[in-house]
């Protein structure tokens, strides 16, 4: 059965009507403002002693608990960099940003942090790199990465699964030990990233421990805006004359594939997952945000009331992700935002090829963005 949903967990929907929203960054924090220090809040004050870490990186009192990943699954263009950032501000929830398509490693010689520093000097990931290396081999773990995450890897990485490889077993012990620590510079028992390769994301499932758990949060959106914004927005930084050039039907494809692959993969039995709208985030921020906190069985107050209280969201030390992440703040705001596909080609390759999945997420056929279908 189809369903229409604020978020999915296993049987349970919620069917309720929403309008398309968009976010809007905010300059509320000084450009020159420092960047809180490995251990504090966003916000720059003191984390709580639960979450402090001690000289040697590891949580102090939390030393022994389990490390959880939240991991976002979904397309480019979904929203995923804002919704990170949001998560990322609870004192429990360190936001890594996104290390698929990065160098690993090294992360693009030249590339610079959230905080404006390249990694190498950025505070925080300095850190992570220097302790980092001295528990797995960087170059190793880079090759892992071109091997096994790619999609089209996708068959040789389940072969690798499926015998238990040497190289396989070492690869996804690395990706748990940078979850690790990242938890244990930063003090938190919760860590987020935003890569959204869902291929990735399929190979954190076999590094879960008995100190090690993964939390799915698969964030999608209508792929009219997905496709609006992949013919309309520059992909990065300083490509502000560069648009995408492709079919209407490869954007499509674009956008059913990697959904498709996240439902497939990260979706299976055992596996916590949850889907979640980007239009009903920005809409409804607080109901979200609370239903995610009953997924994770985490109290998500310190978020809730800064967003319902309309407070800037400070963004700090976020690996990838798009332009907002270099803004000092950002602000969720609830608008009607209606995107025209423009030419018939783009309407007919959309609901020719995506209009299933579309139907499957809620979405209906209309001139908004983003229209509900629900159960009758």
């Amino acid at each position: 059965m189809h369903r229409a949903n604020v978020i999915y967990q296993g049987s349970a929907c919620s069917t309720r009507p929403f309008l398309p929203e968009m976010t809007k960054w905010n300059s509320g924090a000084p450009a020159g403002q420092a960047s809180p220090s490995p251990g504090s809040l966003p916000d720059g004050s003191a984390a709580p002693e639960a979450t402090r870490t001690d000289e040697s990186g590891r949580p102090g009192a939390s030393r022994g608990r389990k490390r959880k990943l939240i991991y976002i699954l979904g397309t480019g263009r979904c929203g995923s960099t804002a919704f990170e950032i949001v998560l990322g501000n609870h004192p429990a929830i360190r936001a890594m940003g996104e290390f698929y398509g990065v160098a690993f490693p090294r992360w693009r010689p030249g590339s610079v942090c959230s905080c404006g520093e390249p990694y190498d000097r950025c505070p925080f990931w300095s850190e992570v790199l220097a302790r980092y290396g001295t528990v797995v081999d960087f170059d190793r773990q880079a090759a892992g990465q071109a091997r096994f995450e790619a999609y089209p890897s996708l068959a040789r990485t389940v072969l690798h699964r499926l015998f238990r490889t040497a190289a396989f077993r070492e690869h996804t012990r690395g990706m748990a030990e940078l979850v690790r620590m990242v938890s244990g510079i930063a003090g938190t028992e919760f860590v987020s990233e935003s890569s959204k390769n869902a291929v990735r994301g399929y190979l954190y499932s076999f590094a879960r421990s008995a100190d090690f758990d993964v939390y799915y949060i698969h964030l999608v959106r209508d792929g009219r805006g997905y496709m609006y914004s992949k013919t309309t927005l520059p992909d990065e930084l300083g490509s502000e004359t560069r648009r995408l050039v492709v079919s209407p039907w490869e954007i499509t494809a674009r956008w059913v594939v990697p959904n498709l692959l996240a439902n497939l993969l990260c979706s299976r039995p055992g596996a916590r997952y949850v889907r979640v709208r980007y239009e009903d985030f920005v809409s409804r921020p607080v109901e979200v945000l609370r239903r995610i906190g009953e997924y994770l069985e985490l109290d998500m107050s310190p978020v809730v009331d800064r967003v319902k209280d309309r407070k800037p969201i400070p963004i700090v030390h976020l690996i990838g992700g798009n332009r907002l992440r270099f803004k000092p703040s950002l602000t969720l705001e609830s608008r009607f935002a209606s995107v025209s596909l423009g030419s018939r080609e783009s309407r007919w390759a959309f609901w020719t090829l995506g209009g299933w999945m579309a139907y499957w997420f809620g979405y209906l056929r209309g001139a908004g963005a983003a229209t509900e279908r629900t159960n009758g």
